[in-house]
């Protein structure tokens, strides 16, 4: 117990001396709290720009000393009324132009020390002033209100970044937006250029029906060549099926024709050899019997004829006719000569 107490009594003994101190410095200290995506550039009348920044939170700081909050974080900066002067004397007016931009941390101090805390009306609101100014000044009111005015944010954007990065400021500008087109006071050039535009467009559009419509009939003109095409194609692949057909018919003819000469040929050699083997073997048997027809074989032939026809003659005459030896005589058969023959 005497040990927490001790503790107690030191810790308000502490606590006291710290808001003692606080109420006695409050005569020559002051607060400054550095808002949130801010830093503090302070400014000491005696020693000029302190080194460093603060961070957003709540600090102390001399009477004789100056804070200056400047924002970190991206922010939009519009510029109001831009004169646009042309090439044609005519001076357009853009009602805003807005540059997105930022400042690093790092680089508020430097920026601080060269430009103040108003560092965007030098850096940007000046700028942008001048360059639109000069971009202007080489072209028509006509050209810059229709063809070039699309343009104007690049080109702002470019030479914002140029002037940054050619100063080495740091600060970034991520880009430029020009919402609303220019007009001109006490003109009627830009109603001239409206009702131009009109004609323009108006003549565009016919311009682009027609090309619409001939596109059409240039689309149908090439679905009927298609189709007659495809019809064309159909009919020539059925002309070469067709011709196709007729050569395979004329080519199996062919092929018949052959197969049947070819087997008439074989034939008739078949015939010629059957028909020289034929002759052949009679011209062999001719040389043949030629070489038997001798005396003695012709005799025996005749013999062996003689007796295959010998008949048996009975009658009272006998015919006289030459015959050879076999048995001749009489037997009495009812009185009458018999020759066997």
């Amino acid at each position: 117990m005497p040990l927490i107490s001790i503790n107690i009594n030191n810790k308000m003994m502490v606590l006291s001396i710290l808001v003692s101190l606080i109420i006695n410095c409050n005569g020559f200290f002051i607060y400054h709290t550095t808002p949130p995506r801010h830093v503090t550039v302070s400014v000491n009348m005696i020693d000029g720009v302190k080194e460093g920044v603060n961070e957003p939170g709540t600090s102390l700081k001399s009477p004789l000393t100056t804070s200056h909050d400047m924002y970190t974080e991206v922010q939009t900066d519009c510029i109001r009324e831009v004169l646009c002067g042309t090439s044609d004397g005519i001076t357009l007016i853009i009602p805003s132009v807005c540059v997105v931009n930022r400042l690093p941390p790092d680089k508020a101090r430097e920026v601080f020390l060269r430009y103040g805390p108003d560092y965007d009306q030098q850096t940007i609101f000046k700028n942008g002033r001048s360059m639109i100014s000069e971009r202007c000044s080489d072209r028509s009111a006509e050209n810059i209100y229709f063809k070039e005015f699309k343009n104007l944010d690049k080109w702002l954007t470019d030479d914002l970044t140029e002037f940054q990065n050619e100063k080495k400021t740091g600060i970034e500008i991520v880009r430029v937006r020009i919402d609303s087109k220019p007009y001109a006071k006490e003109s009627d050039i830009v109603k001239n250029f409206q009702k131009r535009a009109e004609h323009v467009a108006e003549t565009k559009t016919l311009i682009e029906a027609a090309k619409k419509i001939d596109q059409e009939n240039q689309n149908a003109l090439k679905t009927a060549e298609g189709v007659k095409l495809v019809e064309e194609k159909k009919n020539m692949a059925r002309l070469e099926r067709e011709l196709q057909n007729k050569e395979n018919d004329f080519k199996k003819q062919e092929i018949d024709l052959k197969m049947i000469k070819l087997k008439a040929e074989s034939e008739a050699n078949k015939l010629k050899i059957e028909g020289k083997a034929k002759s052949d073997i009679i011209i062999l048997e001719a040389e043949a019997n030629k070489k038997l027809l001798t005396p003695e074989y012709l005799q025996r032939e005749q013999y062996k004829s003689m007796l295959g026809n010998s008949k048996m003659i009975i009658g009272n005459h006998i015919p006289k006719m030459m015959f050879l030896p076999g048995n001749i005589g009489t037997d009495a058969v009812e009185g009458k000569d018999y020759v066997k023959v």
